[in-house]
């Protein structure tokens, strides 16, 4: 099933929030949507789920434009940070409540909810009240009501977004698992959680889409410096353009254990208190040394000594 989203767009009380996004989730794919805070990446997936009428746009599913469609006839299974649990059922009914929607016969609703909860890891929880349970195993209670339906879409927002610790990375683990041949959409804030869960990763800034990718692409070229440092770089060196949208560096793969940078010497000058120091490490950095190395030497120089981008 290939969910594709072309020239979508929302705006809310005058404000642009999504502004022509154009995507496209293959079949068994997972798209990991990224982005900060105010982005527009949860108005996106309550714009793919039914929830939000577009401005303007198509969300089509095989081809088929779905405006106008309720969220409830769409056939995706969506998954939200607040759990939406109700409080008053117990699992086993929280999990079933798609079901009873769809007039599924009660023994079949059975099967299907003991697998379910078996797929997410709560075998035996049926009867258990939502009160007992942990922040974790009220994820994994949404994820069930989500999956027992069967849905051709998967679509998830901040699913682990109020969970911490250890117990998050079980989950992205068990995610990346259940995930896996579903066509999916997965937004998070969460840098590490759409490059680890993420087939491909779209990135969002502002309501634009700045770039789609692979996550090893993504990681190691990406497009901005805005980018770069969004996605976790520490080290991130300009080349051209303005500062937060001009193509960028990241010299990151010459860091060695240690924080160490290596490179070739390519230039020297002396700068009055020492040396500035030009060496080749993949891209030509400019760094502070107290003696002057000799030109094709091979050096080793911290992060803190680099001055800038040379050449």
């Amino acid at each position: 099933m290939t969910l594709a989203i072309n020239g979508l767009e929302i705006t809310l009380g005058g404000a642009t929030v999504l502004d022509g996004i154009d995507l496209r989730v293959e079949d068994g794919e997972t798209l990991a949507v990224l982005g900060p805070s105010g982005s527009g990446k949860s108005t996106l997936l309550r714009a793919v789920a039914g929830l939000l009428a577009p401005s303007a746009g198509t969300v089509t599913r095989d081809g088929e434009d779905l405006a106008g469609l309720a969220a409830h006839r769409r056939g995706f299974g969506v998954v939200f940070q607040s759990y939406a649990l109700f409080e008053h059922l117990d699992v086993s009914d929280n999990v079933a409540y798609g079901l009873r929607m769809r007039d599924v016969p009660k023994p079949d609703r059975r099967e299907r909810v003991v697998a379910a909860l078996a797929l997410v890891g709560l075998g035996g929880y049926g009867a258990r009240t939502i009160d007992t349970l942990s922040g974790g195993e009220r994820q994994r209670v949404a994820l069930a009501r989500a999956l027992v339906v069967e849905p051709e879409v998967l679509l998830l927002d901040e699913p682990l977004g109020a969970i911490d610790g250890a117990l998050k990375g079980r989950l992205l683990e068990d995610l990346g698992r259940i995930t896996v041949d579903r066509t999916a959409l997965y937004v998070t804030h969460d840098h590490d959680e759409a490059l680890t869960i993420g087939d491909r990763v779209a990135l969002l800034r502002d309501g634009r889409l700045v770039a789609v990718d692979d996550p090893e692409t993504l990681w190691t070229r990406p497009p901005d410096v805005w980018s770069a440092r969004f996605l976790g770089h520490p080290n991130v060196y300009e080349d051209g353009g303005p500062f937060a949208d001009g193509p960028c560096l990241v010299p990151e793969r010459a860091v060695g254990v240690g924080g160490a940078i290596g490179g070739t010497v390519t230039d020297r000058r002396f700068a009055g208190d020492g040396w500035q120091v030009t060496a080749d490490v993949g891209v030509p950095l400019r760094y502070r040394a107290s003696t002057a190395p000799a030109i094709g030497e091979s050096v080793s120089f911290t992060v803190e000594d680099v001055v800038d981008l040379a050449g």
